[in-house]
């Protein structure tokens, strides 16, 4: 007599329910991005124009470089030089003493603006011999005017400014009616279908691509004003880009290549610091490498975990736990607070064999605010966007980020078209102030 077994039911169609698990697993942990980060300081403002310069005051002093060697017109007391500077651009006047290489100090008795270099004549203050040479610097170290003397030439000091651009970024998901109406085997906020997965999808690839570019981006040459723009889409529209953080740094602030994560460098790093007027609180926004290399340099680990961990053990449970990770740490005299900056990490955009070495790079983000000239304080990195202005219809999200639907299936249908379409689109660009103080170091 024959049996009805688990193979015969197998081969009839539809009759065995399928053991599903209904949840639909992440494993791609795409979640957390820089510009998470951002939202979460709350350090958004809103741009007048899609472009934007922030205005910096220039140094009260500056050091001068010898360009050529110098005529002695006496026994090393009295020089005629001329300067890097050109066009009358020097900070010297007359009546400024300036410090020489040997210590000698020197009293400007007469400066000519030229366009081949500015002409000065110094003179030594005390028979002590100036030793002036070609690229030796000069530094002013202070004044001396005559007895009944008139006022010196008056003092002049302008400004400095960068300029950066906002960006329209977009990302669009697109079912068909027959896939919309189709239930499937797992569930997305308790409901099976797969246009929430899509839309879910969408969304999250489109963050990560705004988060990517606000470290990536370079600035465009070509602009949205431009008669003829010389960077633009497929129908010839316009397209401007942002600066991201990696180009600020690159072009302003203080950059270290081949780095060694050792005392070494965060002694140079000090200096660094120290000669730009940087503060003494810094976010360290580090990959995955850097981080590793932070705990085992303030460790000392090794691969035994023998006699190397010199740092207090946290032990719980009678020795059970071991606690390694450093997350912040003081080191000659400034603060660093960690960040995990994990879009660094993505093996499918950063962290891959032939990359471009962003997965080995850390910034140095002020944790401060930047002083304002006259008083006051301002934010050192946030984003500039243009409000989006959403009106009711098919046009959701806020002044930052606007959800578009179209489509014949769209709530308000916009065409007879048997397709549901969302598109997202964010216009933004990265905003940093005083990027001087910024840094950054790229492992070797």
């Amino acid at each position: 007599m024959s049996a009805t077994n688990s193979q015969y039911l197998s081969q009839l169609q539809f009759v065995n329910q399928r053991g599903l698990n209904k949840a639909l697993l992440d494993v791609t942990n795409e979640e957390g991005t820089f510009l998470d980060m951002l939202e979460l300081m709350g350090r958004y403002e809103v741009a007048a124009q899609p472009s934007w310069t922030n205005f910096i005051n220039l140094p009260l002093f500056k050091v001068e470089t010898i360009n050529g060697v110098p005529t002695d017109n006496g026994g090393g007391l009295d020089f005629d030089i001329v300067l890097a500077a050109t066009n009358g651009t020097t900070t010297l006047r007359p009546g400024h003493l300036v410090l020489c290489a040997n210590r000698a100090v020197g009293l400007v008795k007469s400066v000519t603006a030229d366009a081949g270099g500015d002409q000065v004549n110094i003179v030594s203050v005390d028979a002590t011999a100036l030793g002036l040479a070609d690229t030796q610097k000069l530094s002013v170290v202070g004044d001396a005017s005559g007895e009944g003397s008139v006022g010196p030439v008056a003092f002049r000091n302008g400004v400095s400014n960068y300029t950066n651009k906002i960006q329209i970024l977009k990302e669009a998901y697109e079912i068909e009616d027959i896939a919309a109406g189709s239930m499937i085997e797992f569930d997305i906020d308790g409901k099976p279908f797969y246009f929430l997965k899509g839309s879910m999808d969408a969304l999250m690839k489109f963050k990560h691509l705004i988060a990517f570019n606000m470290i990536t981006s370079r600035i465009s040459t070509t602009s949205f004003g431009d008669a003829s723009p010389a960077l633009t889409d497929a129908n010839g529209k316009a397209i401007q880009t942002t600066m991201g953080l990696d180009q600020y740094v690159s072009t302003y602030g203080i950059e270290d290549t081949g780095v060694t994560i050792n005392t070494a460098y965060f002694a140079s790093l000090k200096r660094e610091f120290v000669k730009a007027r940087c503060g003494k609180d810094y976010l360290l926004l580090a990959p995955t490498e850097w981080q590793i290399g932070l705990t085992d340099m303030f460790t000392g680990l090794n691969s035994s975990l023998s006699t190397n961990v010199r740092q207090n053990v946290n032990l719980e449970s009678l020795g059970k736990k071991y606690e390694f990770m450093v997350d912040a740490f003081n080191f000659y005299g400034i603060n660093y607070q960690i960040k995990e900056l994990g879009s660094l990490d993505h093996a499918e955009t950063f962290n891959f064999t032939g990359s471009a070495g962003y997965e080995k790079t850390a910034y140095f983000v002020p944790n401060d605010e930047i002083n304002i000239q006259g008083g006051g304080k301002k934010y050192r990195m946030g984003m500039r966007y243009l409000d989006l202005g959403v009106l009711p219809g098919n046009n959701y999200g806020n002044e930052k980020i606007r959800e578009l639907h179209t489509g014949g299936l769209a709530p308000n249908p916009t065409s007879d078209e048997s397709v549901f379409r969302i598109t997202f689109e964010k216009r933004c660009g990265l905003d940093i102030y005083g990027p001087h103080h910024f840094a950054k170091g790229v492992l070797s």
